[in-house]
C-alpha cells in the first residue's frame, strides 16, 4: 500500500462523498475513478443510491450534476450561493428580472 499526501481541501471533497459509515476515502477515489473511466477492479460495483431515475426532468439532473462536482465541492459558501444563482439565472432568464427589486428593510439584493 503507498501513502500519498494530499491537500485538506480535497480531503473535505473525499468526505462529503462518502456514502455509508463503512466508506474510506480510498473506496471514494476508486469510486471517482470508475465513474470517469479510470481505474477498474474485479470486485463487484455497488449499486449506486446517487443515480437520478430517467423520469426526473434534466433540470434536476443538471443541478445534481453541479453539486456533485468537484469544483462546487471545493468551493466555499459564498462560490456555492452563487453558482446555484447562476444555474437558476441560465434555467429561468426570464423570472429573474423579478427579483431585481427584491428587498428587506432598506437593502435591495
Amino acid at each position: 500500500m503507498k501513502t500519498i499526501q494530499i491537500e485538506d481541501e480535497v480531503f473535505a471533497a473525499l468526505e462529503s462523498r462518502v456514502r455509508s459509515f463503512n466508506d474510506t476515502p480510498n473506496e471514494v477515489i476508486k469510486r471517482l475513478l470508475e465513474e470517469f473511466g479510470g481505474a477498474k477492479d474485479s470486485t463487484p460495483e455497488k449499486p449506486k443510491a446517487d443515480k437520478i431515475s430517467p423520469n426526473h426532468s434534466s433540470a434536476a439532473s443538471a443541478i445534481s450534476q453541479l453539486i456533485q462536482s468537484p469544483g462546487y465541492l471545493m468551493a466555499d459558501a459564498k462560490r456555492k450561493y452563487f453558482a446555484v444563482l447562476e444555474f437558476l439565472y441560465h434555467q429561468h432568464k426570464d423570472k429573474f428580472s423579478a427579483l431585481e427589486q427584491y428587498g428587506r428593510g432598506r437593502r435591495v439584493n
